[in-house]
């Protein structure tokens, strides 16, 4: 126990403020993640969309 102690005084623990603006920079990385991943994937279901119109049309289907 006396080691953990010891051990504890020497971390570094963030200031506030440091806490305050990694946690907005990871809002905004999570925010335009999420962003990026919903339009790709609304790319990916248009494209699959025309191409199976496209092979339902040329199979006469």
């Amino acid at each position: 126990m006396r080691d953990v102690r010891a051990e504890l005084r020497r971390v570094t623990w963030p200031t506030p403020n440091e806490v305050k603006n990694i946690t907005i920079i990871t809002l905004i990385t999570v925010i335009f993640f999420a962003i990026y991943l919903f339009v790709v994937d609304q790319l990916f279901t248009l494209l699959i969309t025309q191409l199976e119109r496209l092979v339902n049309w040329l199979l006469g289907g």
